[in-house]
């Protein structure tokens, strides 16, 4: 997924606030870069106090605020920037994550879509959220118009690459000839780019019904991020399905070993075992799979388990 833009901002500094206001200023800049934005927002906001309309410091708590994981603060103050500057395009953007964040697509195309206008459609940011916009609320044409604008703004954002093949991949009809083409550009862009990986893995497997290319490219998303559970799981589930049973097994273990509380890996590793045969096995991990929260086991467990 794109990371947010960081948003650099210079506080402009009046003479007349002296050396207090700088040294606020200083501080909260200096707590930012440590990642340390509580104490970034007490200094913001002693130094809000010498000039409560100065929109660099509402449009920098709201970052913090983002940083925080606490959207609706962040969305308070991108409002209080834009009510002292309607035509602020820092705030607009920061909104328009913030409401992408919180799932309503239609506030954060709104912002997006401003923010992309009065920047003259230059902000290649900008319209690859819009993009992202449009995906949220399923208009996947839409979304492709913009992951498309993106690249003419940088031909070799391995993002919008990675967004266009998801779209591809997530149509009516999948078109997985384009699903495949684009997420393939997205991993020449970045050989080490997670996702592209595991969603190209699961189209050979599940489109083009060519499991080795599938398991290679799990196995290479294993790689990156050696305890991502997902890139296991759906291993363990292709190797099961093709009668490997011995390498599905291994897959669900590591899931696991590495998550414990994991409930669907239990239900899985049960399915391997009753492929396999043996039903002391397959009851036990759905016991287990049942204590962990997972209603389809208990359901499996009344059928197998008597």
């Amino acid at each position: 997924m794109r990371s947010i833009l960081i948003i650099v901002m210079t506080i402009i500094v009046c003479k007349s606030y002296g050396q207090t206001f700088e040294e606020l200023t200083s501080a909260a800049i200096k707590a930012e870069q440590e990642n340390d934005y509580r104490h970034a927002i007490d200094f913001y906001n002693k130094a809000l106090k010498l000039d409560n309309k100065n929109y660099f410091i509402y449009n920098k708590l709201s970052l913090m605020y983002y940083y925080l994981d606490n959207l609706d603060s962040s969305i308070v103050y991108s409002d209080l920037t834009l009510k002292i500057a309607p035509n602020d395009t820092t705030a607009l953007y920061q909104r328009g994550h913030c409401y992408l964040d919180k799932g309503n697509y239609q506030k954060a195309l709104d912002d997006f879509s401003l923010s992309f206008e009065k920047t003259k459609k230059r902000n290649s940011d900008a319209s690859f959220n819009i993009g992202k916009c449009y995906f949220g609320l399923g208009n996947l044409d839409r979304a492709m118009e913009f992951y498309q604008k993106t690249l003419t703004l940088e031909p070799n954002d391995k993002y919008s690459f990675y967004e266009l093949g998801y779209c591809y991949a997530s149509l009516l009809t999948p078109d997985k000839d384009n699903a495949l083409k684009y997420y393939s550009k997205a991993i020449d862009q970045d050989k080490n780019y997670y996702d592209a990986y595991f969603n190209r893995g699961l189209l050979y497997a599940t489109q083009f019904k060519n499991l080795k290319k599938g398991h290679a490219d799990l196995e290479r998303s294993i790689e990156i991020r050696p305890k991502n559970q997902l890139s296991y799981l759906y291993n363990g589930m292709l190797y099961r399905d093709e009668e490997g049973y011995g390498k599905a097994k291994e897959m669900f273990n590591k899931v696991i070993e590495f998550y414990p509380n994991y409930a669907v890996a239990y239900y899985e590793r049960a399915v391997t075992w009753s492929r396999i045969g043996i039903l002391n096995m397959v009851c036990k991990d759905l016991d287990k799979a049942e204590s962990l929260g997972y209603t389809k086991a208990t359901e499996t467990k009344k059928q197998v388990c008597k």
